[in-house]
């Protein structure tokens, strides 16, 4: 899938993500139940790695 954005557009997409990321984090921490606590672990590694890609993006010439 291919999505054009500009560097605000950019910016401003990785800046939310990590805040969903910061988020998933703390409510990992505070569930019990295991199967949900790795299903929030699945989604923040989904996350983390679609930021990781787009700040890649960013810095390619």
């Amino acid at each position: 899938m291919d999505l054009e954005l500009n560097e605000q557009e950019r910016a401003i997409l990785i800046e939310v993500l990590e805040s969903c990321v910061s988020e998933l984090g703390m409510e990992i921490a505070d569930t019990d139940r295991l199967a949900f606590r790795d299903q929030l672990k699945r989604k923040r590694a989904a996350l983390t790695k679609v930021i990781e890609q787009m700040k890649r993006q960013a810095e390619a010439p």
